[in-house]
């Protein structure tokens, strides 16, 4: 018999299915592409460019805390092998992404402005197709700390869901509340 209030083993299993797939989803979808994206990105040339315009954008909504997310939105021109070329990726992740992790875009805008300013900036072409840029080819570690920290939390949520259930799927008594002794 289970506790009074306790959720039965499928509810348990359910949740910790649940839990396991939303933190795998945040690791494969939005983290895992970045490291892919880096190492693709080592073998891109770097040629001179010029920023074209550069705006700091903040305003989005981080849901009921209100906080306010930013990005940092580039357009620059560089020339390759004779070619002209625009381009707006500012960094690894993808230019409509924004955030309020650490303060990147508000660096990366001051840097993009004495860029422009100075008319030469650097950007990372990938040589095999010149039309794909990018201007920052780093990780963005604090984004992979929050992103790493909360897909893994939900990993390891669920697969400890997942063993409760199954425990209690085998052992019935598993988490039964322990009566007191005797009274004294």
């Amino acid at each position: 018999m289970k506790p009074k209030g306790a959720p039965g083993p499928w509810v348990t299993l359910i949740a910790g299915v649940a839990c396991t797939i939303i933190g795998l989803w945040v690791l494969l979808s939005h983290l895992l592409p970045q490291f892919e994206d880096r190492q693709r990105m080592q073998s891109w040339e770097a040629v001179p460019g010029e920023i074209i315009s550069v705006e700091f954008r903040g305003g989005g909504r981080l849901g009921s805390m209100h906080g306010v997310t930013y990005r940092t939105v580039a357009e620059y021109r560089y020339s390759v092998d004779g070619a002209s070329h625009v381009g707006d990726r500012v960094g690894i992740q993808p230019s409509k992404y924004s955030d309020s992790i650490g303060d990147y875009h508000q660096r990366m805008y001051e840097k993009l402005r004495r860029a422009q300013r100075s008319g030469e900036v650097q950007v990372w072409v990938n040589p095999d197709d010149p039309t794909e840029s990018v201007l920052d080819r780093e990780i963005r570690w604090e984004v992979v700390r929050f992103l790493g920290g909360f897909g893994s939390a939900f990993v390891v949520a669920g697969l400890l869901f997942i063993v409760v259930g199954l425990r209690r799927f085998s052992d019935p008594s598993f988490l039964k509340p322990i009566s007191p002794g005797p009274s004294a």
